[in-house]
């Protein structure tokens, strides 16, 4: 969401970040919510107590052990207990002050990742009493139980409980998923709320759950990118740059912690370039994997590099000009920015025919099963990638040869791909998009400043 504070800042508005905490890659722009000092005598005793014992024993399991038992049993013992009860963390004692220090007051609060660990949701209805509350989702966490992406499980639609996989991504304890429900959806009753969501598959979810008419507003806003940054380069200037041959087949992977990320499904796009390895014995095949610790792996003609998520945008898009095509094989995905970073640096792309991504990509073969061999490739004026179905290597794989043995096919999809972002997915499209939005619902109100909040990421 920085593409939104770029165009506003642009555009003359006043952007601040509040996060959870800082690092490296946020804005100079930003501040950070002060919960631990807000917490009463007693917790704050032992966060003391847990620190000075951390620069001691942090070395150890048990000493790390030791200062969370501090922290948590003994010193949130009721926090504690909610947790193990299966209830959802909303203790976050600087979530409304935090907001009032900021002078002059703000005028729209833009909410983020609320499941990050840093915002009480129970604030919400504080916020909208003095606050434009702005919503954007990420997933599909504010309309469920517990998890962010909740799969083939549509237990959200009929307000959760006998929860089929508590270990998702928020993971709970206890199966109090219906508790949860109902307290989320009695904090948006009581709360005024506009919802964003960036694509209209999740939109469509939120409407089928529970929860479809407790927001003031819904508006579907695509994600944008800074297609000046994104945008196409010298393909052999980028591999020599990266250590690739000119004659390589390159594929591209991204996705944080690839290998372990259960959501995004890297044993597809593997097993889909081994195959296509394996029928095409005379190529050198690279898959290059961002978001890992950097390694090599090599089986016959096929090398997977995995190489450490770069620090800043600039950095990465070597690795979308040096590849031929990305492959992304997520199972459960909103609007992911990766597939539109490809895009706009004018390759084809192959992804999973799965939640938003079906909006981003008009595919080759028409649908999510790519009967692509041979001369007859579809529509190539307007398509820009291929669908294939959920964990389909075979398709992976047949994809992979129709692009990597017709680089006209994959140069023509590519300059589609580019066309589209530039027409419906850029930042300034998305600035414009939020811009409009937070003017119609300030109409009634205008005020001259804008704020933004955002999880740690």
């Amino acid at each position: 969401m920085r593409a939104v504070s770029r165009y506003l800042q642009s555009a003359g508005h006043e952007v601040l970040w509040l996060v959870g905490r800082l690092h490296e890659l946020k804005p100079s722009n930003s501040r950070v919510f002060k919960h631990d000092s807000k917490r009463n005598l007693w917790a704050r005793t032992c966060l003391s107590i847990a620190d000075e014992l951390w620069e001691k024993v942090g070395v150890y399991k048990l000493g790390r052990g030791v200062c969370r038992f501090i922290i948590n049993e003994i010193g949130q013992p009721l926090r504690t207990l909610r947790h193990n009860l299966g209830h959802e963390d909303f203790e976050y004692p600087d979530t409304v002050t935090a907001v009032q220090r900021i002078q002059p007051a703000p005028e729209v609060l833009h909410l983020h990742g609320l499941h990050s660990r840093y915002f009480d949701l129970r604030a919400l209805k504080k916020l909208s009493e003095q606050y434009l509350i702005v919503v954007t989702m990420h997933d599909v966490w504010l309309v469920t139980g517990h998890c962010a992406y909740p799969g083939a499980c549509i237990g959200y639609t009929r307000g959760c409980g006998d929860c089929p996989d508590l270990d998702r991504f928020p993971k709970v304890k206890r199966d109090a998923t219906a508790y949860n429900f109902r307290r989320k959806k009695e904090i948006y009753q009581s709360s005024r709320i506009h919802l964003v969501t960036p694509s209209r598959w999740l939109m469509d979810l939120v409407n089928t759950s529970e929860m479809s008419d407790v927001f003031q507003t819904q508006t579907v806003i695509p994600n944008g990118i800074n297609t000046d940054i994104f945008s196409p380069g010298d393909t052999k200037e980028a591999r020599n740059r990266l250590g690739l041959g000119a004659f390589d087949d390159v594929i591209l992977y991204c996705a944080k912690n690839a290998r372990t990320n259960t959501h995004k499904d890297y044993d597809t796009a593997r097993k889909g370039a081994e195959a296509y390895a394996r029928a095409n014995p005379e190529r050198k095949v690279i898959l290059q994997v961002i978001g890992e610790e950097s390694g090599y792996e090599v089986s016959s003609n096929l090398v997977v590099r995995f190489v450490s998520l770069p620090g800043d945008s600039q950095s990465i898009v070597d690795y979308y000009r040096a590849c031929d095509v990305l492959v992304h094989t997520s199972l459960d995905e909103n609007f992911p920015t990766v597939v539109l970073e490809a895009m706009a640096c004018a390759k084809a792309v192959i992804v999973s025919d799965t939640g938003g991504m079906r909006e981003q990509v008009v595919s080759l073969s028409g649908d999510s099963q790519p009967e692509i061999d041979g001369a007859d490739y579809g529509d190539r004026a307007n398509s820009n990638g291929i669908l294939v179905r959920q964990k389909d290597v075979e398709g992976v794989s047949r994809a992979l040869d129709c692009f990597l043995s017709d680089f006209e096919l994959r140069n023509i999809l590519g300059k589609n791909g580019r066309n589209r972002v530039l027409e419906s997915y850029s930042m300034e499209h998305m600035g414009k998009e939020y811009e409009s939005l937070f003017r119609s619902i300030s109409a009634q109100e205008p005020k001259k400043k804008q704020t933004e909040i955002y999880e740690n990421r």
